[in-house]
């Protein structure tokens, strides 16, 4: 159907709805059968099987299978068959580690529903966007994410970015008059806006013309398959393993030369070297890994940090410049009017939050209303200016609002004076707009009322004060004194008009000409309402906690300098020494000296959404990691220019959300702070299991080169080599994983240069590997008078219990083992347990002596083995007490 072409009532009809009433619930039931869910479909799952099967479908993989094969042909067949059983191991844990990692993905979808507002049975309800169905009748206002192809039945100011389906960048003005066009492209459909897409500015009501795949987007959607794209972490991983990969297999055909000229068979060299390949090559690590990001993940989504962008994990750990604003994120973002200022008068309004039992107080005493026009007046214009609308939940005791906290506030402050919402909303009839915007600062409606035509504007005390004559000296003494008391002010102005003006006036674009003709000059000021917003009580001590470790923390807000500075120096942000910067910013920009101006700035006042994206270039300009916060529509931009994109998640817009690498739930500056935490720890235990992992395995490799450079037997054989990495790397790895988070993270000094795996990483690897391979090998000469058999056995047992040590080195990079708390990690205490009851069974049990080639040892061998293997352990602490003291 070409909606664009039809008329509003033909389009109406042709889905069987009235924009008053909108679909009964029997028939919205029906059509949701009929046309199915409003969603895209997702990529193909995949099932067990195929995830199982997905593990071997890489080279690497390949390579091993071939491995085995070589083993089948020239070595014991039985020693193949361990091998291939051990890749299966593998494969099933992998199998298990990825659908748990699939199953936390799936759960944090869950955690934020699109929603818009929908007239149904003549309620106007907030639905679920997947339940919307064609013929809804949709109320969309400024922020919002489009949740399906609409056709414009009403539009007020209407904006919208369609560059998500259409690629460009530009605003499109939209209205409901239909499309005299056979032919249409989606460029010029100007009476139809589009799922995916946003409100820029305005507000409009339309109805539902498609859904899920019917839609524009989602019959792009069915022609793409979904894209699987590498993190910088996972390339970065995946650039070390193929270094790895190339090292050891060098490694590999050097100890097959050495070997011969040492005079081992070729054929037990090539099965226990290929032995060696396995266990060292990390064809495990990549998927640990990937564990341990959406794990990390799934624990800051419990503490009310959403990550979409897991990119931004790892820049999140070195992040040194966090702007934030400072409703929502340093105050509670439950704004209320606690003065007023009309008539000649200074009121007080009581009441806390969203509740409109408070009262309208002069000197203590409730006003009557009626004998303060310009009171009600203000009041009422609170009211129909804005759109914002309220649902109280009584299970938590709070609101969740639609719209501005601040549009929110104004109307609470008009139910206080008695003001019906939705009959006032009814008796003011809309003829014109000009929706607020952040270059105008201002808000102006045209409402017909009774037989006047009255102008009302709410906007900034500045731009309004420009624009209204007669302006008495108190009004102005009564704004300073807000101002001075840290509120949040908004001036509202009056302009009165008789019908009989409009006669004459043919078409609407003359109107329109008679409307802006008319905002420049003559305007009634009505008075000022001056709001607040509490602080959140523990902002002010994890900002002092931050500065110590050496994050600047930054203030770039709308408000005025004195209301930002009040915040500021409430919160800690604002300290003596620290500049301040007001509405300067382009002039800065346009002379190239904003980075050198701003270093030392906490506060910037009376900004611009260009302004945030300005500070955001500069500060990267400057080296810095920068985190931005944001909410409005046109904060997206600095959003995501900064390394991590910070949107609130209760009163931010979809397009906020949409293009933030992380929501935070619950709009609080703690989170914020507990997403740096959460990065840092993240990113300090993938470098503990890549430590552990790679140390482990490079002692192995050194083991074996220093047996056949000394002309000593092969200390392992290959079954013992596979079990070996089977012991280690399968439950070790992962219980490094789950140490638990240091609570001094957040004091630590940023590491802005440091990279996942560096220099100092490999350093480690090596100090640890080598004690671990020489000490191994000592144990095994020294044993080699007692045979072969029992000599390997203790090589075995003492190069497993060094790594069992390791993984509890590796807890900290520089505290003591004892510092820690040896019982602070109770998963790693299982898998040791775990792996030493293995270990011990492998050694005692007749079948499994006979399939590893071990021996029983006894106890006095047993306290050698642990005298020698401690010394990773010893070695280690000293390693960190000299770190500590330097």
């Amino acid at each position: 159907m070409k909606a664009w072409k039809l008329s509003v009532n033909e389009v109406l009809e042709k889905y069987n709805v009235a924009p008053a009433m909108g679909l009964s619930l029997e028939d919205a039931n029906y059509r949701l059968k009929k046309y199915g869910p409003n969603e895209l479909p997702e990529g193909r799952r995949s099932n067990w099987r195929r995830v199982f099967l997905k593990q071997f479908q890489s080279p690497l993989i390949y390579i091993l299978l071939a491995a085995a094969l070589i083993i089948f042909i020239v070595g014991p067949w039985f020693d193949a068959f361990i091998l291939t059983i051990i890749l299966v191991f593998n494969a099933t844990i992998g199998t298990i580690q990825e659908r748990r990692a699939v199953s936390i993905l799936d759960s944090l979808k869950k955690l934020i529903i699109s929603e818009s507002f929908a007239i149904r049975g003549g309620e106007k309800i907030l639905l679920e966007d997947k339940f919307l169905v064609p013929g809804d009748i949709v109320v969309l206002s400024k922020g919002e994410r489009v949740p399906a192809d609409i056709r414009i039945i009403e539009s007020y100011g209407l904006k919208v970015d369609e560059s998500v389906l259409t690629g460009e960048s530009k605003d499109v003005n939209k209205y409901s008059e239909k499309i005299e066009k056979e032919d249409c492209s989606i460029f010029d459909q100007n009476n139809m806006i589009f799922k995916g897409t946003y409100i820029l500015v305005g507000s409009a009501i339309g109805v539902v013309i498609a859904t899920g795949c019917r839609t524009q987007i989602g019959q792009i959607h069915e022609t793409i398959e979904t894209l699987e794209v590498r993190t910088p972490i996972e390339r970065e991983l995946k650039r070390i393993s193929n270094w790895i990969l190339v090292f050891i297999a060098l490694a590999c055909i050097l100890l097959f030369i050495i070997g011969l000229f040492s005079g081992i068979t070729w054929k037990h060299l090539l099965v226990t070297l290929t032995a060696l390949f396995i266990c060292v090559v990390p064809e495990g690590l990549p998927v640990v890994l990937t564990l341990v990001l959406v794990s990390g993940v799934y624990r800051m989504a419990k503490k009310n940090v959403l990550v979409k962008n897991m990119q931004a994990i790892e820049a999140l750990g070195r992040v040194d410049v966090v702007m934030i604003d400072k409703t929502g994120t340093l105050t509670r973002n439950e704004m209320i009017v606690s003065s007023v200022c009309a008539d000649g008068k200074s009121f007080t309004v009581t009441g806390t939050g969203y509740h409109s039992d408070g009262l309208v107080l002069l000197d203590g005493k409730p006003v009557d209303f009626s004998l303060y026009p310009d009171l009600s007046l203000m009041a009422a214009s609170s009211v129909v200016l804005n759109s914002s609308e309220m649902e109280y939940d009584k299970d938590t005791d709070t609101f969740n609002i639609k719209g501005e906290p601040t549009e929110s506030a104004m109307c609470v402050f008009g139910e206080k004076l008695g003001f019906d919402i939705k009959k006032l909303r009814k008796d003011y009839k809309r003829i014109y707009e000009i929706p607020f915007d952040a270059q105008l600062k201002y808000h102006v409606v045209w409402f017909e009322h009774g037989d006047k035509v009255i102008a009302l504007l709410n906007g900034s005390p500045e731009k309004t004060l420009e624009k209204c004559v007669a302006i008495k000296q108190e009004d102005l003494d009564c704004l300073e004194n807000y101002w001075k008391t840290g509120l949040r002010v908004v001036a509202s102005a009056v302009k009165v008009f008789d019908k009989s003006v409009f006669d004459g006036w043919e078409t609407k674009k003359d109107l329109q000409g008679f409307f802006l003709s008319t905002i420049q000059s003559d305007w009634k000021l009505l008075g000022f309402m001056g709001m607040h917003d509490a602080i959140r009580s523990e902002v002010k001590d994890l900002i002092l906690r931050m500065r110590k470790s050496g994050i600047h923390v930054v203030m770039a807000t709308g408000d005025y300098l004195t209301t930002a500075l009040f915040v500021a120096d409430s919160v800690g942000i604002f300290q003596a020494g620290d500049d301040t910067m007001s509405g300067e910013l382009q002039k800065l920009v346009d002379s190239k000296k904003l980075p050198e101006e701003i270093k030392n700035v906490t506060v910037f006042s009376r900004v611009t959404p260009d302004d945030k994206l300005n500070l955001v270039l500069a500060y990267k300009s400057l080296g810095n990691i920068v985190s931005m916060t944001g909410d409005g529509v046109n904060d997206a931009p600095a959003i995501v220019a900064s390394d991590v994109g910070i949107a609130m998640g209760q009163k931010g817009s979809e397009v906020a959300k949409v293009v933030a690498d992380l929501v935070l739930l619950d709009d609080s500056f703690l989170s914020i702070a507990t997403a740096i935490e959460q990065g840092r720890h993240i990113f300090n235990i993938l470098r503990k299991v890549i430590l552990y992992f790679f140390s482990t395995n490079l002692s192995e490799v050194l083991i074996v080169l220093i047996s056949l450079i000394s002309g000593m037997p092969l200390p392992f054989v290959a079954p013992q080599i596979l079990w070996l990495n089977l012991i280690t790397d399968g439950f070790l790895d992962m219980a490094v994983a789950m140490e638990s988070q240091p609570l001094d993270l957040l004091e630590r000094p940023v590491r802005k240069d440091s990279r996942l795996v560096d220099l100092n990483l490999f350093l480690k690897m090596f100090y640890m590997a080598l004690p671990m391979a020489i000490g191994s090998f000592l144990v095994f000469i020294s044993y080699l008078n007692y045979g072969l058999p029992l000599a390997r056995t203790m090589a075995l047992v003492t190069l497993a219990t060094f790594q069992w040590f390791n993984a509890w080195n590796v807890r900290s990079e520089k505290k003591s083992l004892f510092q820690i708390g040896l019982f602070s990690n109770l998963w790693l205490i299982l898998a040791t347990s775990v792996v030493v009851i293995l270990q011990i069974f492998v050694l005692e049990n007749h079948w499994l002596q006979i399939i590893f080639q071990t021996v029983s040892i006894s106890f006095a061998q047993w306290g050698l083995v642990l005298l020698v293997a401690s010394s990773v352990i010893w070695l280690e602490e000293l390693r960190k007490f000299i770190v500590r003291r330097i």
